[in-house]
């Protein structure tokens, strides 16, 4: 029983690891999208909240930090290139 046993787990592991091999091929490599605020570093952000400027949509943890950017976008985005931030292109400037 016990050699069926490990026959059994010595199948079952390639395959699990072999799904998760395919799991984070499909996954955007790391930094090239915005994943977390960048007023509020560290929170992720809500693909429904957004700023589209100067042909890029920017993503925003919540309204808060939305309403923060609005107030100096200039400031804002250059601090956002500085830093090297993922930005990805407005639906406007795609086409």
């Amino acid at each position: 029983m016990r050699k069926l046993s490990a026959i059994i787990l010595i199948l079952i592991i390639p395959v699990f690891l072999a799904g998760a091999a395919l799991a984070q091929e499909k996954k955007a490599a790391p930094g090239s999208i915005q994943e977390t605020c960048f007023i509020m570093k560290d929170n992720p952000v809500n693909p429904k909240i957004y700023a589209d400027y100067k042909g890029y949509r920017i993503y925003f943890c919540c309204t808060h930090c939305l309403a923060i950017f609005k107030q100096d976008q200039e400031k804002w985005f250059q601090e956002m290139i500085k830093a090297k931030m993922p930005m990805e292109k407005s639906p406007e400037s795609k086409k």
